[in-house]
């Protein structure tokens, strides 16, 4: 009567752990596996022989197998509680993650009876986590760089009011007239810059935000490459560049807006020029492929690190350069390119 009371109970007890959602086992006080319920067999792909014993550990990934069989000897010896996540290869080859749990068994006297347990699929959890985790770590990053602009912000803007600053002393003082004219001259040429990084600024914003319409015209390229040659030739002159144009005049025509076209390409060779050394060759081409217009930039500057490529064109992104080696400029120049380019 005894022991049809006890196969009843297993019987009932193998009915449950079988249709459980969760993997169950349970192991002997050696650390041995002597049950896996169904779902293991089926989700694994084992037979009983292969899982029973420490063979399931076989089905656990490699690079999580040795901290998981060594994670459960020692909670088995210490008869304490068992937790931990791996990647279980699945019956048709994929891994997935999963949370392997148990608990001591004791008997009546409280003598160790072995460990009961369940596997869990958490796949989708773990790539949400990691999803969670990328994106916190984008956010830090994006929260880094912002920083970094606001720094070169006040830098950029520190210099031509100091120099502004200095320049309206003079006059106040009753400055000689080449003083003055000196004087005048800082004050034009600083605030000209003040007002250029403004527009950057607002430039930003307006792509940003979608508020930017282009007018768009029948344009001849070379009219608005030779407008960009000219707004950028203060800085080509002073770091001693020499700037080769390579563009036929009245043969390149294109439906742009003429502003916003002269903007890009004068963004592009102001970031050649701020990154080439002095005395350094930059050319800037544009020639015609079947119904498009390429115009390309070229220097011989330090270049771009080919992985860092694509974030450069990100807010707030810059080149390997801190306030205390900057070249002048936000380093929102590329950002608008790509804004201005992309509508």
């Amino acid at each position: 009567h005894a022991e049809a009371i006890i196969r009843a109970s297993r019987d009932e007890f193998q009915q449950m752990a079988d249709t459980a959602p969760a993997m169950l086992w349970i192991t002997e006080p050696d650390g041995y596996c002597t049950f896996l319920s169904r779902s293991w067999y089926e989700f694994t792909g084992q037979t009983p022989e292969e899982g029973h014993g420490l063979g399931w550990t076989n089905a656990i990934h490699p690079d999580e197998s040795v901290a998981a069989r060594r994670a459960f000897l020692v909670a088995s010896e210490r008869h304490g509680l068992y937790a931990i996540d791996f990647r279980l290869r699945r019956a048709d080859g994929e891994y997935r993650w999963v949370i392997d749990t148990g608990r001591p068994r004791f008997g009546e006297s409280g003598e160790f009876l072995g460990f009961i347990g369940s596997v869990v699929d958490i796949h989708e959890r773990k790539l949400a986590e990691a999803a969670l985790a990328e994106r916190a770590s984008a956010l830090r990053e994006a929260d880094r760089r912002k920083d970094e602009f606001l720094a070169m912000l006040a830098h950029e803007l520190r210099n031509p009011l100091a120099s502004v600053t200095n320049a309206a002393a003079l006059l106040q003082e009753g400055a000689e007239a080449d003083e003055q004219r000196w004087a005048a001259d800082v004050i034009t040429r600083q605030s000209g810059q003040l007002s250029r990084l403004v527009d950057d600024l607002l430039d930003v914003s307006r792509i940003t935000r979608g508020k930017i319409a282009l007018r768009k015209v029948p344009l001849d390229v070379a009219r608005a490459l030779d407008g960009a040659c000219e707004a950028i030739a203060p800085l080509i002159v002073e770091r001693a560049h020499s700037l080769i144009k390579d563009f036929p005049s009245g043969e390149l025509w294109v439906d742009a807006d003429p502003a916003r076209l002269e903007q890009i390409v004068g963004n592009l060779l102001a970031n050649a020029a701020r990154y080439t050394e002095p005395r350094g060759e930059i050319h800037l081409s544009a020639r015609r492929e079947q119904d498009s217009v390429v115009i390309a930039v070229r220097d011989s500057g330090i270049g771009i690190d080919p992985a860092r490529i694509h974030e450069m064109f990100e807010l707030f992104a810059q080149g390997e350069r801190g306030i205390a080696r900057s070249e002048g400029g936000l380093g929102i120049g590329l950002t608008i390119v790509r804004g201005l380019s992309e509508l």
